[in-house]
Parts: C-alpha cells; structure tokens; sequence
C-alpha cells in the first residue's frame, strides 16, 4: 500500500457516457451487487462498495480515467484505524472497471490532509469523522468528491457521497456537498441515489 507524498498531478479526463448509457450501466450494477458486505470490517469499505464507490467517480460531468490516485483518510491515533484505511485501500485497488479508472490508493493521516494534493477523490473512514470541516476545505480546495460508508455524512452536508451495500445497497449524493466541492454529477445519476439537498 502507497503511502502519500506531496506531488502534483494532472487528472485525466474521459469522454462522458450518454445519460441513457450511464443510466442503464448504474442501474444494472446496483441490482446484481445487492447482497452482504463479504470480506470487509464494518468500518471499511468492502469490495462491492468500492465497486460503486469507484462507479460514482465515473458519473461525474468531467470523470477521472486511466491510472489516478485516490486518498484513504484515517486518523492515527485511533487503535485499528491503519489497518481499517487499508483494507480500504485494498478494495478500491481491485475496483477497476472495465479498464476506465485504475485507483492507486494512498494512505492519508488525518494531521496531514491539508497539505494534499494530486488525487481524485478523498474516502473518509470511520476514525476521521470528526475532522469534516478540514476534510470538506481540503475537497473544496482540490475540487474532488468525498466518499464515505457513513450516510449520516452526507446527511449532513459533510460528506459528497456515502455508499453502503448491507444490510441493502444505498447510494447517497449530497448536493450542497457537492457544490461547495465544485463537483458536478452528470443528471442520470442523481436519479438513482438517495439524493439530498
């Protein structure tokens, strides 16, 4: 598993799918990945939720591809919460589709976050929900989704998307996260999510 180094880099961008092509693809994965979180920890991310996880980075208007990397967030000082980013890391690593978007994931402790740079997207474990308000700057900043397993994340406008897959698969997308993120979703998707203000 990498671990982060300060470095600049470029995002790749992609030709976006049509909506009907997009809307079809999204609905279809979400039926077929209904189903336990097999093989992951209540606090990371298991690999179907990676899946998605991944999935909702290539519904954005300007999607990422090709090789990119992607910053696990936790908080050091928390017992397990290494370990936890890790297995995250792992999932997001194997999630790639179709040859679309292949994820480098990068572990991020918590006190260094405001120095990152060069990533497509920051996922937010369990053990750094309570640094949102530094995590969200550095999104703005970055202009990158946030991506977490805690719906009440999103709930509360903290956190752009929030993806779990037991006991039901749920998807959720925050508007207001994603403006203040200067994200922007293609309009299929926000049909197929539990979409909030």
């Amino acid at each position: 598993m990498m671990r982060w180094l300060p470095t600049a880099q470029t995002r790749g961008m992609q030709r976006r799918p049509s909506p009907a092509q997009g809307l079809l693809a999204f609905a279809a994965m979400v039926m077929l990945l209904v189903g336990p979180s097999l093989g992951a920890s209540a606090q990371s991310l298991s690999p179907i939720e990676a899946r998605l996880a991944t999935r909702i980075l290539l519904f954005q208007k300007l999607p990422p591809s090709g090789d990119q990397r992607i910053a696990v967030l936790y908080d050091p000082n928390q017992p397990g919460a290494e370990a936890e980013a890790a297995e995250t890391g792992r999932a997001l690593r194997a999630a790639e589709l179709a040859g679309t978007l292949r994820l480098s994931p990068v572990l991020v402790p918590i006190p260094r976050v405001a120095d990152l740079d060069g990533v497509v997207g920051l996922v937010v474990t369990d053990s750094v929900l309570g640094a949102l308000d530094t995590i969200a700057a550095t999104a703005r900043r970055l202009r990158v989704p946030t991506i977490a397993r805690s719906l009440e994340c999103v709930h509360r406008g903290k956190c752009v998307t929030a993806v779990q897959a037991f006991p039901k698969v749920r998807i959720a997308l925050s508007r207001a996260a994603a403006e203040a993120a200067g994200v922007q979703f293609q309009e299929a998707v926000w049909v197929m999510v539990e979409a909030l203000p």
